[in-house]
């Protein structure tokens, strides 16, 4: 952390020090809350009203810790302090708001979204990885999302295929997650076949598989 002039702009800590000036933070204009890159520590920082450890599983503060608790693989480092957003209005006047700073890894691969039509896509890279545990635990991962309800499925596609991180977390609070969660890891499950792999011998419609 660095020392600041009392008119610096950034993300501070609750003792006042500051974390990363906003000069230095790249914003990812998120559809949410405001999310800034730091491309110099590959750190992402997610900025909320409230305490996402507090907060319940469907609100969008807190719905990243429940899902890490689920199983949901989301990206490393999950940290969070209480701190300010410190930023000078359209008149030059420095403003100070109270905040809960998220921390993450930044995460780099091949951008995949389902809703998009890159079910294929990411089945191919999964496949082409002829790794019969990395292909599973992609299984898992995807129903792990499932069941935790997790929609409008996307992320990246990291190591050549061989994990899913999913980003940009949204979740159905009255049950499953979105279908072609379910219908991409079956047909992951299908191909394990192909590469003469033995496959799960069901992905249940609740998620659950047998093995």
């Amino acid at each position: 952390m660095a020392s600041s002039s009392g008119q610096e702009e950034g993300l501070f800590d609750e003792s006042g020090t500051l974390i990363r000036p906003l000069s230095s933070l790249t914003n990812l204009k998120s559809r949410g809350e405001p999310v800034f890159r730091d491309t110099k520590s590959g750190l992402v920082y997610k900025v909320f009203n409230r305490d996402p450890k507090k907060a319940g599983k469907d609100d969008p503060s807190g719905i990243w810790f429940a899902a890490q608790e689920a199983d949901v693989n989301v990206p490393a480092g999950l940290e969070v302090q209480r701190g300010e957003r410190r930023e000078k209005n359209k008149n030059g006047v420095l403003t100070k708001k109270p905040v809960y700073i998220l921390q993450t890894r930044f995460v780099e691969g091949r951008f995949f979204q389902l809703s998009k039509g890159h079910e294929k896509m990411v089945m191919n890279e999964v496949l082409a990885t002829k790794n019969e545990e990395v292909i599973k635990k992609t299984i898992r991962d995807l129903c792990n999302a499932y069941r935790f309800g997790l929609t409008d499925v996307q992320g990246f596609i990291t190591g050549n295929g061989a994990e899913l991180i999913f980003i940009d977390i949204h979740r159905n609070s009255n049950g499953p997650g979105s279908i072609d969660t379910l219908s991409l890891a079956r047909k992951i499950n299908e191909g394990l076949e192909t590469l003469k792999f033995t496959p799960f011998t069901s992905i249940k419609d609740d998620g659950e598989i047998e093995e």
